[in-house]
């Protein structure tokens, strides 16, 4: 499921992540996203999925590009230089 693409993050994404959170979904929870919108989606996403939550990151420009997989709390203090695509659990 995509919840928000874009160059922005809506102040609503809170609500959203916890609606899907909250519904008991299965299936990776997949964003779109600028750089500059890194570090607070990171925030918005722990307190719901944990530090140790899996996630991959791939180049938003170039689906098909893998740039790696870490956990939520591993990224949290890394500043990519372009949009990305999270895959989330």
């Amino acid at each position: 499921m995509t919840l928000f693409q874009g160059s922005e993050l809506p102040v609503e994404f809170d609500t959203a992540v916890r609606r899907y959170h909250g519904v008991g979904a299965t299936r990776p929870l997949k964003i779109h996203l600028r750089a500059h919108k890194f570090d607070s989606a990171i925030r918005s996403l722990l307190p719901f999925y944990g530090v140790d939550c899996p996630i991959a990151v791939y180049d938003d420009s170039a689906p098909a590009d893998f740039v790696g997989q870490a956990t939520l709390g591993a990224l949290q203090d890394w500043t990519p230089s372009a949009p990305l695509l999270l895959v989330v659990g």
